[in-house]
């Protein structure tokens, strides 16, 4: 049985932009209270922008569900995801993996019997019939002739894995150029573009929403600063170059200039003037941030981890670690099938998990990737970090008391882990899997993670 919203009519311009422009009034997400605004832009009637803890403002259907779409990207044998104006997620139940991602040719999905089908997973934004296009949202047509609702030529979806306005459980948020590996079938979460001014971009990290330049370069704050002059002259701005606003520039809601010279502007958000670090190794690098007084610019933080967890500095990054140091794992998977449906979670086949961490040995995989425990106090204060019971050697939903519940720390309804082939401060176990780590695999949670999506 699918689930589908209907969305029709047309509403005045002025009424989608008051819409859109609400993302400024909506609840802050924990994580020191700062909310990313977004630009306003007409949206169908009953559409609107939700705040979320981790992807900042996204579209969310009229139950504040996020939408998604799934642009196709290139594997092994072939694509998958959905090209614009050509929705393929549809009722038909798979039973077989499609080999179009390994070199392995196709076999029987695990657990087919109780197999969902896309559009269960990942019901449909149906149109009504007497729906109109607006702006960037149209209408395409399905296989079995109904309407459905797309963003940028590309059909839109809701995910099952969503409870509640915020949730962003289902994928990522969109943001273009899209920077994907051969073989990624993420979904992506459609979003408003940020509130910054031209020569600006904001990036998901694991820390939260990145300032930088548009070249991708981080910037940063400096604490002997205030809103109306910089104390970073001289040598110290030959370092950390002031980001220069041009001669136009005009404020917006919590962008500001300052002169720093005679005809020289600079861009000051949130009532601190700007710079980027000359020194940065990377793109988006954090390097900056080792310097006292020096601050990245962040326009929301994602939430604070759970009390028990700590970070950790190792050889290759800093890393969420718990109680007793170890690095935690999240672990990410796709069916190697045309509907590319995710099995990272507890309701889906644990086969595969089994597979890699234990040779197919529940209790050997159990033992080698723990799920990290949730001490009996433990609370959580945020929607992405969450405490369930999972079956310790199933990989499964369980009730507390039932035979090997164990109470676990979720990320995104997922169960975490650790690697009990490594000591404190080690990160042996990241990318432990297959296909390119790109399949089935865990992750080590890299707390300044700019490459990486959890």
């Amino acid at each position: 049985m699918r689930t589908v919203v209907k969305i029709g009519g047309l509403v005045t311009a002025a009424a989608c932009l008051g819409l859109a422009a609400a993302i400024a009034n909506a609840a802050a997400p924990a994580g020191k209270g700062l909310v990313e605004t977004a630009q306003a832009e007409p949206m169908p009637p009953g559409f609107q922008v939700v705040n979320t803890e981790t992807q900042g403002p996204v579209f969310g259907d009229p139950q504040g569900k996020s939408m998604y779409i799934w642009r196709s990207v290139p594997l092994r044998q072939g694509k998958v995801g959905e090209d614009p104006n050509k929705p393929s997620c549809n009722n038909e139940k798979l039973t077989m993996s499609d080999g179009q991602y390994s070199i392995y040719g196709p076999a029987l999905l695990p657990e087919v019997e109780k197999r969902p089908t896309c559009t269960q997973v990942w019901p449909p934004v149906l149109a009504a019939a007497d729906a109109k296009p607006v702006g960037k949202w149209t209408i395409v047509t399905r296989n079995d002739g109904t309407k459905q609702w797309a963003y940028d030529n590309y059909a839109l979806y809701t995910s099952i894995l969503d409870k509640a306005p915020g949730d962003v459980n289902g994928g990522k948020r969109a943001t273009p150029p899209r920077q994907v590996n051969v073989g990624e079938p993420a979904r992506e979460a459609i979003a408003p573009a940020p509130a910054v001014p031209p020569g600006f971009d904001v990036t998901v990290t694991a820390t939260g929403r990145l300032v930088s330049t548009d070249k991708g370069f981080t910037v940063y704050t400096y604490d002997k600063d205030s809103a109306t002059k910089s104390n970073c002259t001289d040598a110290c701005a030959e370092t950390w170059k002031p980001v220069v606003a041009p001669a136009f520039a005009q404020a917006q809601a919590g962008w500001t200039t300052i002169e720093r010279a005679p005809g020289v502007k600079q861009w000051v958000f949130r009532g601190k003037p700007l710079y980027t670090y000359a020194l940065d190794r990377d793109i988006r690098g954090l390097d900056g941030q080792d310097i006292p007084g020096w601050h990245a610019t962040y326009t929301q933080f994602s939430p604070k981890y759970p009390a028990e967890f700590t970070q950790r500095d190792t050889l290759a990054g800093q890393v969420l670690a718990d109680k007793n140091g170890k690095t935690i794992y999240v672990y990410w998977c796709y069916e190697d099938a045309l509907d590319q449906i995710a099995c990272d979670h507890p309701d889906a086949p644990q086969a595969y998990r089994i597979a890699i961490c234990g040779a197919g040995d529940a209790d050997r995989c159990a033992k080698t990737w723990p799920m990290v425990r949730a001490a009996d106090n433990a609370v959580s204060t945020s929607r992405v970090w969450g405490i369930a019971y999972v079956n310790a050697k199933t990989g499964k939903w369980a009730k507390q008391g039932e035979a090997d519940a164990a109470r676990v720390w979720t990320y995104r309804g997922r169960p975490i882990y650790t690697y009990n082939g490594e000591k404190a401060g080690e990160v042996l176990g990241d990318e432990f899997g297959e296909h390119d780590q790109n399949r089935n695999t865990f992750r080590a949670f890299y707390t300044m993670s700019l490459g990486r999506f959890y």
